[in-house]
């Protein structure tokens, strides 16, 4: 499933540049986020399909079910300690917003790639925080799921080749 199915259109994509205010580290990890919000990060999934199949879809850092971005963001259970720390952070800013953080992991995956706000379970859009410190606390997120993933792959395909 393309992750542009839970983007909520509009300003978010505007949103997430303007929230790096031209400092390096930020605008690396928006870019990262970008990537996901538009479709554009390369999972299992996606390669799998544009190599007629002749990839594995399975993702290779828990082998269990296939990588799309809803089992990055939310289910890899070799991705838990980063996003346990992060989710974490994300809790705290929605707790500053005076939001009460009781969300399900749809929620949350709708969440982090909208930076402050979310599709609840009724279909209804929620919005939680409008501070930039979510947006960015959000790429962030992002960013470094990323890096410890491709860590954890390029770990294991140092050890498949010994």
């Amino acid at each position: 499933m393309s992750s542009i199915k839970w983007w909520i259109a509009g300003d978010n994509i505007i949103k997430v540049w303007k929230a790096c205010k031209g400092r390096t580290h930020i605008v690396e990890a928006a870019t990262i986020r970008a990537r996901m919000m538009t479709g554009k990060y390369i999972l299992q999934t996606t390669r799998s399909r544009y190599n007629q199949y002749k990839v594995d879809a399975t993702c290779p850092l828990c082998e269990s079910m296939d990588e799309d971005m809803t089992h990055l963001l939310v289910v890899c259970t070799e991705l838990h300690s980063i996003r346990s720390r992060n989710r974490e952070k994300l809790r705290k800013a929605y707790d500053d917003e005076g939001t009460v953080c009781s969300v399900s992991d749809r929620e949350w995956y709708y969440a982090i790639l909208n930076g402050g706000e979310y599709i609840s379970e009724d279909g209804e859009l929620v919005r939680v925080c409008e501070a930039e410190t979510f947006d960015i606390l959000c790429s962030r997120m992002c960013y470094d799921l990323h890096v410890e993933r491709d860590k954890a792959i390029n770990m294991k395909f140092m050890n498949q080749a010994d």
